[in-house]
């Protein structure tokens, strides 16, 4: 079963790569007052990390109850 998920996440990560990979332009954002430009590989990868990095311990925190 570990080998399975490990095997997911490894397709998974690498789709978001190629994906990000291929959309290199630069894009606007904004966030109510504030405006900045960044590629889009950043505005891709960026939340995918952050969500790999905290979905764990909010997982973690909503089992323990």
């Amino acid at each position: 079963m570990k080998i399975t998920i490990k095997l997911l996440a490894t397709l998974l990560l690498a789709i978001v790569i190629i994906f990000a990979v291929q959309n290199m332009a630069l894009v606007e954002v904004r966030f109510m007052v504030w405006s900045f430009e960044t590629n889009r590989v950043l505005v891709i990868v960026g939340p995918f990390i952050l969500g790999a990095l905290f979905g764990p311990m909010v997982y973690r925190a909503f089992k323990r109850r």
